[in-house]
């Protein structure tokens, strides 16, 4: 059973960050280094200082599980209800793009109402990420968004997104489309338009649960997608763009764009021209890079822009669709404004 700690010792000023790192769940996370991290046999306990002088407690634990997600959540409930503890909600937010799967409780103690939130991170793997996170009801909300913040910084060993649990295991890769040499282009006139000051407009977008202002250049709208992450719109542009934020930071971005390009290339048969771009660090310290295609995917002429961009903490995604060539050679002076300014508003 786990244990909250409540010594009524003074919170430590903020420091800087320390890294915790599993080798065998393989993924690690920064983490203040006021925090107290004692290694066990199966993963870690963290004792997290509160603004009260109280603690929160994280117990980390590698767990073997392979069943489906219906299955865990049924199995974390019975848990709770076997131990007359009130299951107040479960929900499944999406991590390092995998489910983790979200259960919280609450239950009464000799100190007061607690609440605890359990996660388990549902990737391909044996040894799983699942945490199980413990506060006072009434600082709940201070240590869980304590706890989320290593969110920002979750990344496996091996620098490669992981995948759901479930996800087949491809015994023969797909025959690749047909590609083309890469083609790289780019003007003096357009290196130096792209290096003026552009004016832009704060937006706000919620980030892995938190309100951010990220920078657009003037007319352009965003706007939360139907299925996922935010369309991008603007008068006269012809594409369609969707952006997504994901978990990482600049060394992790072009890992990233492989893998949406890679995604966008399964869809061609052929590909009649590749552009491949680094823009570096734009106007808003994003570091950005994109891969465009057109050539010929099953429904006909397709015309696919991947870009990312390498934050501090974060990467964005854009994926820029249009149905042929000519829409892209019209959409490119707005995309290119685009890319040269996306990035989080400095604080």
């Amino acid at each position: 059973m786990l244990v909250p700690v409540l010594a009524a010792t003074p919170q430590d000023p903020p420091a800087r960050a320390a890294l915790y790192k599993d080798n065998d769940m393989g993924l690690q996370f920064e983490h203040p280094t006021n925090w107290q991290v004692t290694r066990t046999r199966l993963g870690a306990a963290f004792a997290i200082p509160l603004a009260s002088g109280n603690q929160a407690r994280v117990t980390l634990v590698r767990t073997n599980f392979r069943d489906t997600k219906e299955v865990w959540q049924e199995l974390v409930r019975n848990i709770a209800d076997a131990g007359r503890r009130e299951v107040i909600d479960q929900s499944e937010e999406t991590v390092l793009g995998v489910p983790m799967l979200l259960t919280r409780v609450r239950y009464g103690s000799s100190n007061g109402q607690m609440q605890m939130l359990q996660g388990l991170l549902f990737t391909r793997t044996t040894q799983k990420y699942n945490f199980q996170l413990e506060a006072l009801e009434s600082e709940m909300p201070e240590a869980e968004a304590l706890w989320r913040g290593t969110w920002q910084s979750l990344r496996t060993t091996n620098n490669e997104l992981p995948v759901a649990e479930g996800t087949p295991e491809e015994a023969v890769p797909p025959p690749p489309a047909i590609e083309p040499a890469v083609l790289v282009l780019t003007s003096r006139n357009q290196i130096d338009s792209e290096k003026k000051e552009i004016a832009v407009v704060p937006h706000d977008v919620t980030i892995e649960g938190a309100s951010v202002k990220i920078n657009l250049p003037e007319g352009w709208v965003v706007a939360p997608s139907s299925t996922s992450g935010y369309t991008l719109r603007k008068e006269g542009v012809i594409g369609t763009l969707v952006l997504d934020f994901v978990i990482g930071d600049r060394a992790f971005a072009p890992r990233v764009l492989g893998i949406r390009a890679k995604q966008s290339l399964d869809r061609f048969s052929t590909v009649t021209l590749r552009l491949d771009k680094t823009v570096g660090n734009n106007q808003s310290n994003a570091t950005v890079s994109w891969v465009y295609r057109f050539g010929n995917a099953a429904g006909g002429p397709l015309a696919v822009m991947d870009a990312v961009g390498g934050e501090d903490f974060g990467v964005w995604a854009i994926r820029y669709e249009a149905p042929n060539a000519e829409a892209f050679t019209k959409d490119r002076a707005q995309l290119d404004q685009l890319m040269w300014v996306l990035g989080r508003q400095s604080a």
